[in-house]
């Protein structure tokens, strides 16, 4: 079979991962899941669809927030109608205050339960921000080493690791996700009988780590799993009960928590009703809160720390280190910055100055939390949806930017102009030179292969097709096409950079706020300990939320994969086909692509089963 113009790897690029994909933006990358389908919903959020765009009709007045308001309402009308939504609530503080919020549409669609900023919705990885938050407390008053190996805190913690004398695993690497942990373990992660925290801590001596300690930005709901065990361990008391006391109610979050509740919102996916869930892993994206209790919390940030009722939480220095990059210069994270619990690149508005935050999102849910610390202003945006990940980026976006324009009494300043430049130049290369990129890289866990096209490379990525046209040796300007290729858009504002990191080779993309790495794949010949383990196996432990009706080890193509059919109700899946594909690195480990997990090997020969994130699978081998 011709491997360049195989469709299977496409096909399982679709489809394959697809749980992956569906719990991704936990990572926060919401610019990639924008809704496009328009669909008119029982309970939808009013007329704002096609209305006219509001325009200012006298002066501005300094601290009037009248005109931000009327905004609001049309934008959020209309996008969120357009991504289907069916509820939405918004915030937006200025300094200590709450200047504008409001709830648009339905919480609940099936009873009719209006959306208003006090409206429970569950804000995902959001919750990191208030778990770093109490680390750091701790740390401060010295219970807590930042740098010292996590088994000083978690003397009883464990796990399989295939890195020789790797860094150690240490608090502040989990608090930047550079611990090398997974990103998940997906047995019993959604349940609403979920484990305790100290019961995950010994789950995970089962698992592996997917890099080493301090190496890399590997984003892992695990990690922050364990920090809220090290809370646990340090206070001697249930995790959500700490964060309740300590944090939650000295800031006047009244209405929030860490611990099962249930909500006056229901999530929904596209419109259709999700059941309730718990997620096991509490601090990492537990949080029950609303968008006017937010809003206390982005107030405590603004105020270097102190709550609303005069009690300094968290020292300013302290609260101001964790806006600052952790472990800079790595040559595998290729110039992306993270702080501790803090996203610190990403929004930018024009005059803000620099804009941190977090997004959150869980089967049903999306959140947005974004702070402009030098201008003290905030946006708390909150969505009964999956799905609407762009359309959250751009109403927290357009809230902070007309916040400034009232905060300063000045027009919003538009957006700076890109630099006036001619179309960038490609140069000739030889063949030589552009065959010594084309290869199979692995693009946000779909297997994507680079082909030569003549003078330049090509690419199909997410059903579109790209040029790569040369400007520098190994340096290339993305170039679009369309209508059956009469048309070419060069995207001078990105380029793609392709170099190799110890001994690896990534195209690394330029131009979002955070530059994008995506390795190439290398095929290799199939080692004979892992021929002998080809053909079908079945799940001994399905959790109460997944359910894997088969298990089918193959090698097609070059790859080693893993065909499995699953069943979620909570991710809306029902017996889809979902491929893992394999990196085989020893005779009992192979890593998982997309870095999401290591399948490992266990047990003796004849009685040999497989392993993967909680999941123990046993097999026969094939005829």
């Amino acid at each position: 079979m011709n491997v360049t113009n195989s469709s299977r790897w496409r096909r399982v690029a679709g489809k394959g991962l697809r749980l992956m994909f569906a719990f991704a933006r936990l990572k926060s990358k919401t610019a990639w899941f924008e809704a496009t389908t328009l669909v008119a919903l029982a309970g939808s959020l009013g007329s704002g669809c096609g209305a006219a765009i509001p325009h200012r009709t006298g002066p501005i007045i300094k601290n009037d927030y009248q005109f931000l308001g009327e905004y609001m309402d049309w934008m959020v009308n209309q996008e969120a109608n357009k991504a289907h939504v069916n509820a939405v609530t918004v915030a937006v503080v200025d300094d200590q205050r709450v200047v504008w919020s409001k709830g648009y549409g339905w919480a609940d669609v099936a009873h009719k339960v209006p959306a208003s900023p006090d409206t429970l919705f569950r804000v995902g990885s959001i919750s990191k921000l208030f778990t770093a938050t109490e680390i750091m407390r701790r740390v401060e008053r010295g219970e807590i080493d930042l740098d010292a190996e996590i088994t000083k805190q978690l003397p009883e913690f464990s796990i399989h690791s295939r890195f020789a004398n790797a860094k150690p695993i240490t608090v502040r690497s989990l608090l930047s996700h550079h611990s090398g942990l997974p990103s998940n373990r997906w047995n019993g992660m959604f349940t609403n009988k979920p484990v305790d925290l100290a019961t995950l801590e010994k789950q995970l001596a089962e698992d592996s780590l997917v890099a080493a300690p301090q190496t890399k930005f590997n984003y892992s709901n695990l990690g922050f799993g364990l920090l809220g065990r090290v809370v646990e361990v340090r206070s001697n008391e249930p995790f959500a009960i700490v964060m309740q006391r300590d944090i939650l109610e000295p800031l006047g979050m009244t209405h929030s928590t860490f611990a099962p509740i249930v909500l006056d919102s229901m999530g929904y996916s596209h419109g259709k009703e999700l059941p309730p869930v718990e997620l096991r892993d509490r601090s990492a994206g537990s949080l029950v809160t609303s968008a006017n209790d937010l809003a206390r919390f982005v107030e405590f940030v603004l105020a270097d720390g102190r709550a609303a009722n005069g009690q300094q939480l968290i020292r300013s220095e302290t609260l101001r280190s964790m806006f600052q990059p952790q472990f800079p210069g790595l040559p595998l994270d290729f110039g992306s910055r993270v702080g501790l619990g803090w996203a610190i690149q990403g929004m930018q508005v024009n005059g803000a100055g620099p804009i941190v935050g977090h997004g959150g999102g869980l089967p049903g849910y999306t959140a947005n939390l974004s702070v402009a610390r030098e201008t003290k202003l905030g946006v708390v945006v909150l969505a009964n949806d999956g799905a609407p990940g762009g359309f959250i980026g751009q109403v927290s976006k357009k809230a902070i930017a007309l916040a400034l324009e009232a905060k300063l009494g000045v027009a919003e300043q538009p957006e700076k102009p890109e630099p006036s430049k001619p179309k960038l130049q490609p140069i000739e290369l030889p063949t030589k030179a552009l065959d010594e990129h084309v290869g199979d890289y692995i693009v946000m866990g779909q297997l994507t292969h680079v082909a030569r096209s003549g003078d330049h490379l090509s690419a199909d990525v997410f059903g579109k097709h790209f040029n790569l046209v040369p400007i520098a040796a190994n340096k290339f300007v993305p170039e679009a096409s369309g209508l059956l290729g009469l048309w070419h858009k060069q995207l001078s504002n990105f380029s793609v950079t392709v170099s190799d990191v110890e001994g690896r080779r990534f195209a690394v993309l330029n131009g979002w706020p955070q530059p994008m790495a995506f390795e190439r794949f290398t095929r290799h010949p199939l080692p004979p300990a892992w021929a002998r383990r080809l053909g079908q196996c079945h799940v001994e432990n399905n959790d109460s939320d997944f359910a894997f009706q088969k298990m089918r080890l193959e090698f097609v193509d070059g790859i080693l994969d893993v065909d499995l059919r699953e069943t979620s109700e909570t991710l809306v899946i029902s017996d889809e086909s979902m491929h893992l594909l394999l990196d085989p690195i020893d005779d009992r480990n192979a890593v998982v692509v997309n870095g999401d997990g290591v399948v490992r090997v266990i047990g003796d020969p004849g009685h040999e089963k497989f392993f993967f994130s909680g999941f123990t699978f046993t097999c026969s081998r094939a005829p």
